[in-house]
This record gives C-alpha cells, structure tokens and sequence, in this order.
C-alpha cells in the first residue's frame, strides 16, 4: 500500500485482475477480433500478456519487485502496449 492504496509489481500482469478495461478500442490489424470486423476498432480484451511490466521502479521495491509507475509499459501479445496514465499516487515516504 502506497498512500493507502494498492500498488501493483511489475509481475502483476493479470487482464480482469490487475488490469481492467478502460473503454479503450483496439486498432491492432495482428488482433482476430480486429481482423474479424475487417479492420474495425474493436473492444480491448487482451489476452495474456508478453512478459512483466517495464521497466518497473526498482527504487522502491515490493517483496524484491518494482513497483509500476506512469513510466511503466506492458506489451499486448498483438503488438501493442498498455501504458499507466495516472499512477494513483504522487509521493512516496520510505521508513
């Protein structure tokens, strides 16, 4: 917990569990349900994800993994990137 909220590992990289739908639309020709509607945005519902998120902040650390802020970056198995836009918290106190 970061200011009383949750804060994510580079690790957590679970669709429906760590990361939600936010309205976006996927453009991704490489996407079959893109490919399917002939090219038409379609609702983004990855599906497992390449890799752990990058880079991670390795100066402040969860059980030995960095946290994710809003220079972090995950890549979609269909090319593209899910990227933090706001982190949730702006300041971090270490004991």
């Amino acid at each position: 917990m970061i200011e009383n909220k949750p804060a994510l590992t580079i690790k957590d990289n679970i669709f429906g569990t760590n990361i939600i739908p936010a309205g976006v639309m996927c453009i991704t020709p490489s996407n079959p349900a893109v490919s399917a509607a002939m090219g038409a945005p379609q609702p983004c519902v990855p599906p497992p994800f390449a890799g752990p998120w990058k880079p991670g902040t390795m100066s402040c650390k969860i059980k030995g993994m960095g946290i994710l802020d809003n220079t972090c970056m995950l890549n979609c198995v269909y090319g593209g990137m899910i990227t933090i836009l706001n982190p949730g918290t702006t300041k971090v106190t270490a004991n």
